[in-house]
């Protein structure tokens, strides 16, 4: 069986025809070709919306995440439970099945019971918001505002965002 040659006829001869560059060229190429690549490397992918889920009880007990601090729950939250969890020094999300924690970044805006209003991680950066004013006191120990919670990725791309409240508690 024989071969055709054609391919590597073709390609020897699409090379003969190509002119060298000269070397102010040649550079001119290196740059835009160096350029396209740094652009590539230096896009954002498109914003991967996520949802955080509930946080159980059970959640809560595995985690340790008793304590003073607040929680965000949604308005149609079933059982009143909380998507977001914060203290002190993180704040913890609920997403694929799996505990998200975050990193108080105590140089923002300081919440109720030493809570902040943005948390940081390798992943998400988390911005809690909340109504000006005392808030609304349910019970003795624990008072609610209105607030928004919303979540960005690496890109500073918003992923989450939701109105909701914030309850802070001990």
């Amino acid at each position: 069986m024989m071969r055709s040659g054609w391919p590597v006829l073709a390609s020897i001869a699409l090379a003969a025809c190509q002119q060298e560059l000269s070397p102010a060229e040649q550079e001119r190429q290196d740059r835009r070709d160096i350029a396209q690549v740094e652009a590539a490397q230096k896009a954002k992918p498109p914003p991967q919306a996520i949802t955080p889920a509930a946080i159980s009880e059970a959640d809560i007990a595995a985690n340790d995440l008793y304590g003073a601090g607040c929680a965000f729950i949604l308005p149609d939250a079933v059982n009143r439970m909380p998507i977001l969890l914060s203290n002190s020094k993180r704040a913890v999300f609920k997403l694929d099945g799996r505990m998200v924690s975050l990193a108080s970044d105590s140089g923002g805006v300081q919440f109720p019971l030493g809570s902040w209003g943005h948390y940081l991680g390798s992943r998400y950066a988390l911005q809690i918001d909340k109504a000006p004013g005392e808030g609304e006191a349910i019970g003795d120990e624990l008072t609610r505002w209105p607030g928004s919670i919303t979540l960005r990725d690496a890109w500073d791309q918003i992923v989450y965002r939701r109105d909701g409240a914030l309850e802070c508690g001990a």
